[in-house]
């Protein structure tokens, strides 16, 4: 059975061999603290559809995770899972 080490390695080994949208998603995220999907579309200038794409696959990885807001429960912050 692999250790937490082990698998938390093998997740950040995912993101070296990703697409440069996760790459850079995931990059925003480790800079600032929380974010929306507007925001990292904001910064990123990807489409919706791609900026959604990374970050479903970076949540499947366990490389970050989904808030939701506070003020409108029906939309969410992203932020870097605590290893």
């Amino acid at each position: 059975m692999a250790s937490k080490t082990d698998e938390i390695s093998l997740n950040e080994n995912l993101i070296v061999n990703s697409s440069p949208s996760i790459q850079k998603v995931y990059e925003l995220l480790l800079i600032n603290e929380k974010m929306t999907i507007k925001d990292i579309r904001d910064r990123t200038r990807y489409s919706r559809r791609t900026v959604s794409f990374a970050l479903r696959q970076l949540i499947k990885a366990n490389l970050i995770r989904r808030i939701p807001r506070l003020l409108d429960m029906r939309r969410y912050h992203y932020t870097i899972s605590e290893k």
